[in-house]
């Protein structure tokens, strides 16, 4: 397990296409930046307060959370490879390890914070204007969020992973590996079935019967 199929350990080579999307989340972050003072300066109908605007509802926090639910394993698997075998030679692999520490503590202290301030949010705020521009990748209109264990989806979403790769590149013997594979399967199981997350009760069965397949 110690490559998995990759041949490069640059997190940027690794990301590929999700590297480009991260990079544009932060360039438009930065183009907000500069166009916070710039907003008080100008008068009347102005370019600069409609991009303010308009950047302003998806960046916080819509944007950068649904790319790091998209692509949450791969951010984990090029954040571990890349440190694991770190290469400070070129420029390219330079901003590759800058990418790897960036996307793991995206993934491991960020996402997790909002996700437990997410299930603390009072339910009645849902229904908010505005709320969705902030919170809608938890839960997009898939996901029931009336009780916290409900809400708590994207969590056990985030700690599976975690397990599961944490399991996948640990260097027990393989046997291991498959009983505590079966393990982690059993709990998101029971957790799924009894909490009943998702709001279509057709996607809802089928998902639980394909967690008995795997």
């Amino acid at each position: 397990m110690q490559d998995i199929g990759y041949e490069s350990h640059n997190s940027i080579l690794i990301l590929g296409t999700n590297s480009i999307v991260l990079g544009s989340y932060f360039f438009t972050l930065l183009v907000f930046i500069i166009l916070i003072p710039m907003k008080y300066f100008c008068k009347g109908k102005c370019c600069t307060k409609k991009l303010y605007n308009k950047i302003y509802p998806g960046l916080f926090f819509n944007n950068i959370l649904t790319i790091l639910f998209e692509a949450y394993l791969e951010f984990l698997i090029a954040g571990y490879m890349n440190l694991k075998q770190p290469l400070n030679t070129y420029v390219g692999e330079i901003l590759g390890s800058v990418v790897a520490w960036v996307g793991l503590i995206l993934c491991l202290v960020v996402l997790p914070v909002f996700s437990i301030i997410f299930i603390r949010i009072n339910k009645d705020k849902f229904e908010k204007e505005g709320f969705n521009d902030k919170w809608d990748p938890f839960y997009k209109g898939e996901t029931k969020y009336k009780t916290k264990l409900e809400r708590a989806f994207k969590l056990v979403f985030i700690i599976r992973r975690i397990v599961f790769l944490s399991i996948a590149f640990s260097k027990i013997v393989q046997i291991y590996q498959i009983i505590l594979m079966q393990a982690l399967q059993l709990v998101f199981i029971i957790y799924y079935a009894g909490t009943r997350p998702l709001i279509n009760r057709r996607i809802m069965n089928l998902s639980i019967i394909n967690e008995f397949l795997v």
